[in-house]
């Protein structure tokens, strides 16, 4: 709802075109491209000497979108957002002074670029298009060439509304209430406008660590819990007694240096209040598919590979997704086990 809501700005009305008299004095009238990061997004930008409401009208032949700001201002600026691929648009606007009088300004024209030539493909198999109806599918893509990664909004019809591209590879982004998309961007937690202003890019602190260690690398998940701060995971390099370091004979444990996963919850500003590792919850001779390593090159096993985790509405629990193990965990909001989703075979017989 966010992201239509930035999108469609005021309401889709009808209203009259305003003749094009711009009136007395210096004014400003013009659209901007937005970024090059974003390049079907624009900014339309007015100006003149005394202070003036703004009434921004777009549409393309078949939508008609106005776009409203009614404090009095010497500028404005309006954002025009979900435009599409390869569609021409035309804007034009009314500025009414505080005496009432209004005055209209030319037409301009513009059509939004068409997609990358490496944009992957995308190709509908199956869906209920009607759950779109009131807002836009936001994900993150990477190209056949892995030089650019695209965070991609869908419409209703699964076209292409807006995209971003950044050479920063993404495991989870999603829209905060403020309009940005935050992310999970080379291990950091990142944060973009719809007009490609980023901000800075964030690792979480450990107070009570000092140096390197005090700063915690994040990875495919940060959720944002509704009571403020964030759930996300971090990796971690544990030494077990006792591993199954061959596929072939499970039953053959050996000591061995494991890739485990913490669960971190952090303030706001990424300040860590707690941790709980996984290796400290579940039992680390248990193995599934990729847990063990064949590279003679990386002797550390991939035991957990977490790749998902959220905050249980039902009780403000976690659940964590464990690929590694083919596992999904509930845990209370004390890190307390509370039950496992996944194959019975190859735990421990306490378990």
């Amino acid at each position: 709802m966010v992201l239509r809501t930035l999108i469609a700005a005021m309401a889709i009305v009808a209203c009259a075109k305003p003749e094009p008299d711009p009136g007395p004095g210096r004014f400003h009238f013009d659209v901007t491209p937005a970024s090059g990061s974003v390049p079907n997004a624009y900014v339309v930008v007015a100006a003149r000497e005394e202070p003036f409401q703004l009434e921004v009208l777009l549409h393309n032949g078949q939508e008609q979108w106005v776009f409203e700001r009614l404090d009095y201002a010497k500028s404005h600026q309006v954002p025009l957002l979900g435009l599409g691929t390869e569609t021409t648009w035309t804007v034009t606007a009314s500025m009414t002074v505080e005496d009432g009088t209004s005055y209209g300004t030319k037409p301009i024209e513009f059509t939004t670029p068409g997609l990358p030539l490496d944009f992957p493909e995308l190709r509908e198999l199956t869906g209920n298009p009607s759950s779109l109806q009131s807002g836009y599918l936001l994900f993150d893509v990477k190209s056949i060439a892995k030089s650019v990664n695209y965070r991609v909004a869908l419409d209703a019809n699964l076209q292409v509304a807006w995209w971003q591209e950044d050479t920063n590879e993404c495991t989870d982004i999603r829209m905060l209430p403020d309009g940005h998309v935050l992310g999970v961007c080379n291990l950091l937690a990142t944060e973009t406008s719809l007009l490609g202003e980023n901000r800075e890019k964030t690792a979480i602190n450990d107070p009570s660590a000092e140096g390197e260690d005090a700063t915690l690398q994040m990875h495919h998940e940060l959720f944002p819990l509704e009571r403020g701060g964030f759930l996300t995971l971090h990796a971690e390099q544990v030494e077990v007694a006792n591993f199954p370091i061959s596929i072939d004979e499970p039953e053959e444990l050996a000591p061995a240096t494991i890739r485990a996963d913490r669960i971190l919850l952090t303030d706001d500003d990424y300040q860590l209040i707690r941790s709980w590792s996984l290796a400290d919850i579940l039992p680390t001779e248990r193995i599934g598919f990729g847990a063990v390593s064949n590279n003679p090159n990386n002797s550390v096993h991939d035991w957990s590979h977490a790749n998902g985790i959220i905050q249980d509405p039902e009780d403000n629990g976690m659940i964590v997704s464990i690929r590694h193990q083919d596992a999904l965990v509930k845990l209370t909001n004390s890190g307390n086990l509370k039950g496992i989703l996944a194959n019975p075979s190859g735990w421990p017989e306490d378990w």
